[in-house]
């Protein structure tokens, strides 16, 4: 059963002075992520040119293992195989867990800036008095004065401008002996 509200009991709700921003502009544009994205891109190469010199060293262990196939006895090939791919399987699973490592730096990175430019949207509403501040994704049409985006990069690009950012190594919740 759905209850009635009496007249003496609605509450009249006005919404007069209005913000919009373009919170994914906001993080897009931001110095921070620009900086997390340019040492991302540098720890990528730095994995890359580990992962390269590791790849030539099985490559060339492999075309020794290839080699060796007709003078070895076939329990002694088969062994030094199987220790081999074991070799690549562990080499697959560090780069994946270097991948993840990045993938997750970057989106905690992502996280903090989206919340620290909340939070500089809240101070900008209660400076301007604003009864309300939407996303941009979520407006259809709006005056060009009510854009707090760009008040909101500048602020959110002075108050991370001495921010630091690390990348943490993920450790495989497996061990292989």
């Amino acid at each position: 059963f759905a209850q009635q509200a009496n007249e003496s009991d609605e509450i009249n709700f006005s919404v007069e002075r209005v913000g919009i921003i373009d919170l994914s502009e906001v993080l897009r544009q931001s110095q921070a992520t620009i900086n997390v994205r340019d040492l991302l891109d540098e720890k990528r190469a730095e994995f890359q040119e580990q992962f390269a010199a590791r790849e030539v060293q099985l490559l060339s262990r492999e075309k020794s293992l290839k080699s060796k196939r007709d003078i070895m006895s076939k329990e002694a090939y088969e062994a030094d195989v199987r220790l081999f791919q074991d070799e690549v399987a562990k080499v697959q699973r560090e780069i994946q867990q270097k991948r993840k490592s990045l993938d997750n730096a970057f989106q905690q990175a992502q996280d903090k800036l989206r919340n620290l430019a909340i939070e500089i949207v809240g101070d900008i509403a209660k400076e301007q008095k604003l009864d309300l501040v939407a996303n941009r994704s979520n407006v259809l049409v709006f005056r060009n004065q009510l854009d707090l985006t760009k008040i909101v990069l500048a602020r959110l690009n002075e108050r991370t401008k001495d921010a630091r950012f690390e990348v943490k190594e993920v450790t495989s919740s497996t061990t292989t002996q």
